[in-house]
């Protein structure tokens, strides 16, 4: 017994020593990975922390999809339930799950029912590797009522929602580097040195875009924290990881195991460049070879991120959609700015596919249309070949713009009379655009795609508040962008005086000269809107004096470029609770529009929107510029300020979800 309590206390005394080296400072004590004791503990995960959607839908008549469920190590999943929503003019019908050839479940939908309950027991699935994942199939039965219709049309859809798995067991604590990302991450903790260095900053705003990146649709919460607190901080749960990035000579990265059973810290060491290739290390696919508790990532530089000219669906990611109907068939193509690696203009898409071969008594056409309006239409050939080009107009352009392709054939004389017809795009259609000038749409709906490709990150002042602010701010737009963004800390002196978009974090109010603000104060108490996209300004006098926050969306026209500026009048804490909203629902990022957000005391964050973002487009009037003296007022009264019992109106529209 006192031998093995004297080798206990060398090997504590020795790995003492060895994080003594690494970070030069103190650290918790070593323990090598305690395994969780064999537990049967029961917990439940929603479709939106597995990043799944909050519904699924299925083709009510004959559909399939299915549905990917991650199963952390140490776990079993036990049961998938949800509530199906069934359409109208079912009769009865069921809905079969299944993994591989194995069905799992059939589920009836007894006549007349509108809501069914699913359960389907998982006990018996097997996850696949090297993941460890479970691949649902679903399939939807649903017969037609016979005395109203013998025929449910193909786009009438079953919806899954309230969607849950139920697990059983204790997620296994991670042994190596390899294994240190779950394939569920709840929280996600940096902790940076409270006088953090610029590299420092760097590496932990990199960190994050890199998690958010990895986990993608899963809302992934982003903490940054002093380092003073690592020895407080209590352990991470289950779902939850953390990282220490710590300055020093030698790059390195190392698994640290508390006490008591729980998910080790990452201790991330380095300087320079070499910090920067063990930050990459985490979520690269290196990480997989890192099957220990210490690794050194060796120099490495990431591959150049540009934006092409010209791209095929298979470049941007996107499987040819294909699909089946009576009479007519419709089919969408997404098209992601973020995904083009830029704000685009100039987008045509050439269309190349095949849809059912028109008969000698049968006619039909094809139609290209965006958010209901039409932006071409030509006769359907006999042939079945499907090669056009679509010219895209900037007017309906959004940051992702839903192509649907329509082709309609023959006559529907109703309840499914009427020929089948399909329609598939190849993955080969070719998507062309160009370098955007004002970006399509403006404000917020801009980003992130115009301060791709690359994202410079500039701090007024180098300190952990202003790390904090940048950290949120690339997580959110992260979290907009169907690729890994590319953020780089540069001065705020190099950022104003490029050419380059970027964000700066001015929280006081000291924005550089050069950068003209869409909302800015004059005279301590006048407020003066801008809005570049239409030579629109509108000033405003109070009684007093206003602080405020705001985070503001600044394009320069004669740069061509976008800027980002999260700053305050006298007000740093309402910038950063505008930035607190912002990341308390994923959502708001997406839902935001318009130039400027704004917080002020006491108040709800709220947007204010130029004309040109805030305009409808007319079909048929596609010259959108020319802003009547009515909708530009319309468009300006978009703030609301309590001020000294007296309210200051130019348009509010509170900013949510």
């Amino acid at each position: 017994m006192k031998s093995m309590t004297e080798f206990r206390g060398v090997r504590v005394i020795l790995m003492e020593l060895v994080i003594v080296a690494l970070c030069a400072v103190f650290s918790p004590i070593v323990f090598a990975p305690t395994p969780a004791a064999a537990d049967d503990s029961p917990f439940d995960l929603n479709s939106i922390d597995l990043g799944l959607s909050p519904t699924t839908s299925i083709s009510a008549a004959d559909g399939r999809t299915t549905l990917t469920l991650p199963i952390p190590d140490g776990t079993r999943a036990t049961t998938f339930t949800a509530n199906a929503i069934v359409p109208a003019g079912v009769w009865r019908g069921w809905l079969d799950v299944s993994v591989g050839d194995r069905l799992l479940s059939r589920t009836d939908v007894p006549e007349g029912a509108t809501t069914v309950p699913v359960r389907v027991p998982l006990d018996s699935a097997v996850p696949e590797p090297p993941d460890s994942v479970i691949v649902l199939s679903l399939k939807s039965t649903m017969l037609p009522l016979d005395r109203y219709c013998s025929f449910i049309p193909l786009d009438t859809q079953l919806i899954l929602r309230d969607q849950l798995v139920s697990y059983l067991g204790s997620p296994t604590a991670p042994s190596t580097i390899a294994d240190f990302l779950p394939p569920v991450l709840q929280q996600f903790t940096v902790f940076i040195s409270d006088q953090p260095t610029a590299e420092q900053s760097d590496a932990a705003i990199s960190l994050t875009a890199a998690i958010v990146a990895h986990y993608g649709a899963q809302p992934v919460r982003i903490v940054l924290r002093s380092d003073r607190e690592l020895s407080s901080a209590p352990p991470d749960r289950p779902f939850e990881r953390s990282a220490a990035v710590r300055a020093n000579s030698d790059g390195n990265t190392e698994l640290i195991y508390p006490e008591e059973p729980a998910p080790p810290r990452l201790y991330i060491t380095g300087t320079g460049t070499a910090l920067l290739d063990q930050v990459r290390l985490v979520t690269s696919n290196l990480a997989a070879l890192a099957v220990s508790t210490s690794a050194s990532a060796g120099a490495g530089t990431p591959p150049p991120i540009l934006a092409a000219d010209s791209m095929t669906l298979t470049d941007l990611g996107i499987s040819g959609p294909s699909a089946t109907g009576i009479t007519h068939v419709t089919v969408s193509v997404p098209l992601d700015q973020t995904r083009l690696g830029r704000a685009a203009r100039n987008i045509r898409v050439h269309l190349i596919g095949t849809y059912t071969p028109l008969t000698a008594n049968a006619g039909g056409s094809l139609s290209v249309s965006v958010g209901g309006r039409t932006i071409a239409t030509w006769p359907a050939e006999a042939d079945g070949v499907l090669d056009r080009w679509i010219d895209v107009p900037a007017a309906v352009l959004g940051r992702v713009t839903n192509l649907d392709v329509a082709f309609r054939a023959g006559s529907d004389l109703g309840c499914g009379n009427g020929p089948t017809v399909s329609l598939s795009i190849d993955s080969s259609t070719v998507v062309t655009s160009a370098a955007s000038g004002a970006p399509t749409p403006p404000g917020f709906e801009s980003l992130p795609q115009a301060l791709l490709p690359q994202v410079p990150v500039a701090l007024t002042e180098q300190d952990f508040a202003n790390t904090a602010r940048a950290v949120a701010i690339v997580a959110g737009l992260q979290r907009m962008s169907t690729g890994p963004l590319a953020p780089e800390l540069v001065s705020a002196t190099d950022l104003v005086g490029g050419n380059s978009s970027g964000i700066l974090i001015a929280p006081n109010g000291n924005v550089p000269d050069g950068v003209e603000l869409p909302l800015r104060t004059t005279e301590g108490s006048t407020l003066t809107f801008t809005d570049p996209h239409a030579a629109f300004e509108q000033a405003i006098t109070l009684g007093s004096e206003l602080r405020y926050g705001t985070l503001q969306v600044a394009y320069d026209q004669q740069a061509n470029r976008t800027l980002l500026v999260a700053t305050s009048v006298d007000a740093a804490e309402e910038l950063d609770r505008a930035l607190g909203w912002l990341s308390a629902d994923t959502r708001r990022w997406y839902a935001s529009k318009g130039e400027v957000l704004f917080v002020a005391p006491g108040r709800e964050p709220v947007t204010l929107t130029s004309p040109a973002a805030d305009s409808p487009t007319s079909a048929t009037t596609p010259d959108s510029g020319k802003l009547s003296i009515g909708k530009v007022l319309l468009a300006s009264v978009a703030l609301l300020v309590v001020l000294a019992g007296g309210y200051l109106l130019l348009r509010r529209r509170r900013a949510s979800a």
